[in-house]
């Protein structure tokens, strides 16, 4: 049995606009895809301090290193084995630039002193100029929420 064909080459002037449209929606949605894309690293669930002064920026090149509670250091964002392991990635960072650059600790609130002074003694024999604590800026009396403290066990 043979179907009649009804249907026929078009052959008309092409339109551009719907292509356009279609196009520009999907940069658009590329955009915002790569924008919430997953980020390289480690999620780290840091208790800073807070302080309730305003804080200064750091003009230079800053490394981060980060350190939680359970005395796991991090640097930029990926876990770091030990002390040696650190050093040697921070001596990397500084033969690879000329600038000076500003050490910039995230440690948790339960980190010891004797442990975060210890990172910046390591930093200066380095040849770090600065060593920073990052903090917090305590929120306006207004703003304030009481946030349970974490416990020893």
């Amino acid at each position: 049995m043979k179907y009649p064909r009804n249907v026929r080459v078009f052959r008309g002037q092409f339109d551009a606009a719907p292509f356009a449209g279609v196009l520009f929606l999907l940069v658009i949605l590329l955009l915002l895809l790569f924008r919430v894309a997953f980020t390289a690293g480690v999620r780290l669930d840091l208790d800073l301090p807070t302080v309730s002064s305003k804080l200064d920026s750091v003009a230079n090149r800053v490394a981060v290193v980060a350190l939680d509670a359970s005395g796991q250091l991090y640097y930029e964002n990926t876990g770091v084995q030990d002390e040696t392991a650190l050093i040697i990635r921070l001596k990397e960072t500084l033969r690879q630039t000329k600038e000076p650059i500003t050490l910039v600790i995230q440690a948790d609130r339960m980190v010891t002193l004797d442990r975060a002074t210890r990172l910046i003694g390591m930093a200066r024999s380095l040849g770090f100029k600065d060593a920073l604590f990052s903090v917090r800026q305590a929120a306006p009396p207004s703003q304030r929420v009481a946030v349970p403290r974490k416990t020893e066990q």
